[in-house]
C-alpha cells in the first residue's frame, strides 16, 4: 500500500539536520505545502489558521484566518489512522500514524498522484478526515481573548528545546523560539490538531474539526522585544552578574527607539539585533522577529539567526526576551478597523511566585543529542543554554554559546 507511515520523533524539528547548518531547531516552523491539489501554481501559500487559544493582555489582536469557531472547507482532505505502537528500535520514537491526502477525483480513496483516475488504495476503516493548513479554501479559528481589563501574570515561559540542550557553530542557523502560556480559568475554543506529513520546514499538521476544552492559551503582546548580544566574558563569569538591563526608551518616532538591552563596560557589546514585535508588523517576515502562528496553529515568538551573516566570531551570546512599556500597534492592512496611531500600554508580566520555566526533559534532550550527532558529526552537542528568569527586568534570557566550527570556517562581523 502507498500510505505514509510517519514516526514522531520527541523534538520534531531535530529531523531536518543536515550538513554544516543546524537548521530550525527550536519548535516546529511554518512549512509544507501539503500536496495541496487546490494551491494555485505561484508558489506562495495561506497562512496558518489558529488552532491553539490565545489571550491578548493589551487588548491588541492577533490577525487570524477564518471565522471564530467555524470549520469552512471545499471537501478535500488527508486521511489519517493511528497504527501500533513501536516495540522495536530507538526509544526516542513515537507510536506511528499513517496518512494519505484523499484523491481529488474520488475522496474515497487516496491519492494516486494521476489527474483524472482514482485508482488509489482505500484508507483504513478507521481513517478520519483531517483538514490542512496552509489551504486557500480551508479555514478554522480558535478563540482569541481580550485580557486588558486587569494585568495579566505569565505561567509559563516555553524556550525551545535546542537552545537549551546543545552548543552552535558560526555556520549555523540557530532558529530561536519562546512561546508564553497562561493556565486559565474557564476553558477556551481549541481545535484538535494531526500530524500529516513532514518534519521541519515541510511539515504539515491539520485539524479533525474537533472541538476541545483548552485550559491553555499563548499570549500574544505587541510590545515583546528580542536582543542578541555578544558577552565579552564566558557565559559563566561571576562577573555577568554586574550587566543592567536599559529599558526601551520610549519616543513618538518608533525608528529612534532604543531598543532595551543589557550594559557592562568590558562585559558585553552593543546589539547585534534588537527588535519588537510592533516594530516589524505583522508580517510574519522569516528574517524579522515575529509572532507567528506556528503549522501547529499556535502562536509563537521566532526569529531565524542566521550566524553566519550576523556575528561578532565565537563566544557567548546572549538572547532576551523582554517587554516595551509602551508600544505603537503594528501596522497591519488586514486590520483596517484597528487604529495603528494608538499606543498599546503593556499589561503582561513575569510575576515571582507565579512565573516558571517549562524544564526540558531529559529524554528530549537525549533524543535530540542524538539527531544533531548523526545529521553533523563535527557539531559539538554539549552545553547548551540554561534559561532566566529576571523578575525586576520583567525580561528572560539565555546565553547561547557559539563555536569555530571543527574543520575551518567562521562567519562574516556585521
Amino acid at each position: 500500500m502507498k500510505f505514509r507511515n510517519i514516526r514522531l520523533f520527541s523534538v520534531i524539528a531535530a529531523a531536518t539536520l543536515a550538513g554544516a547548518s543546524l537548521a530550525g531547531l527550536a519548535f516546529a516552523g511554518d512549512g509544507g505545502s501539503g500536496n495541496n491539489p487546490d494551491k494555485g501554481s505561484g508558489g506562495s501559500t495561506p497562512g496558518n489558521n489558529l488552532s491553539f487559544p490565545v489571550i491578548n493582555p493589551e487588548g491588541v489582536p492577533k490577525t487570524l484566518r477564518g471565522d471564530y469557531g467555524v470549520l469552512a472547507h471545499n471537501d478535500w482532505f488527508w486521511y489519517y489512522w493511528e497504527l501500533p505502537e513501536v516495540t522495536a528500535g530507538p526509544p526516542d520514537l513515537e507510536p506511528i500514524h499513517g496518512a494519505c491526502p484523499a484523491d481529488p477525483d474520488n475522496t474515497l480513496f487516496c491519492d494516486d498522484g494521476v489527474e483524472g483516475t482514482a485508482v488509489g488504495d482505500p484508507p483504513p476503516v478507521d481513517a478520519v478526515p483531517v483538514y490542512p493548513q496552509q489551504d486557500e479554501f480551508i479555514t478554522w479559528q480558535a478563540e482569541q481573548a481580550d485580557w486588558s481589563a486587569a494585568p495579566v501574570d505569565v505561567d509559563w515561559i516555553d524556550w525551545g528545546d535546542a537552545l537549551e540542550a546543545v552548543d552552535w557553530n558560526l555556520r549555523s542557523q540557530v532558529r530561536a523560539e519562546l512561546v508564553l502560556y497562561q493556565d486559565l480559568p474557564v476553558p477556551m475554543l481549541q481545535y484538535e490538531m494531526k500530524h500529516l506529513d513532514g518534519f521541519g520546514i515541510d511539515e504539515l499538521w491539520g485539524t479533525t474539526g474537533t472541538e476541545l476544552d483548552g485550559m491553555q492559551a499563548t499570549v500574544y503582546s505587541p510590545c515583546a522585544r528580542f536582543t542578541i548580544q555578544k558577552l565579552l566574558v564566558e557565559r559563566d563569569d561571576p562577573a555577568l552578574v554586574a550587566l543592567v538591563w536599559v529599558p526601551t526608551v520610549p519616543a513618538t518616532d518608533v525608528t529612534e527607539l532604543v531598543g532595551g538591552h543589557w550594559f557592562g563596560e568590558g562585559l558585553i557589546d552593543a546589539p547585534i539585533f534588537n527588535y519588537a514585535i510592533y516594530q516589524t508588523g505583522q508580517e510574519e517576515d522569516p528574517e524579522a522577529y515575529n509572532a507567528e502562528n506556528n503549522i501547529k496553529g499556535k502562536i509563537i515568538y521566532g526569529y531565524t539567526w542566521n550566524v553566519r551573516n550576523l556575528n561578532e566570531g565565537a563566544g557567548d551570546y546572549r538572547m532576551t526576551f523582554s517587554f516595551d512599556e509602551v508600544c505603537p500597534i503594528a501596522d497591519d492592512p488586514e486590520t483596517p478597523e484597528v487604529d495603528e496611531s494608538e499606543i498599546a500600554y503593556l499589561n503582561t508580566y513575569f510575576t515571582d511566585g507565579v512565573t516558571q520555566i517549562v524544564p526540558l526533559e531529559e529524554e528530549e534532550v537525549e533524543s535530540l543529542l542524538d539527531a544533531i550527532m548523526e545529521g553533523d558529526e563535527t557539531n559539538n552537542p554539549s552545553g547548551g543554554a540554561v534559561p532566566v528568569l529576571d523578575f525586576p527586568g520583567n525580561l528572560t534570557y539565555a546565553d547561547v554559546r557559539v563555536e569555530v566550527k571543527e574543520g575551518g570556517g567562521g562567519g562574516s562581523s556585521h
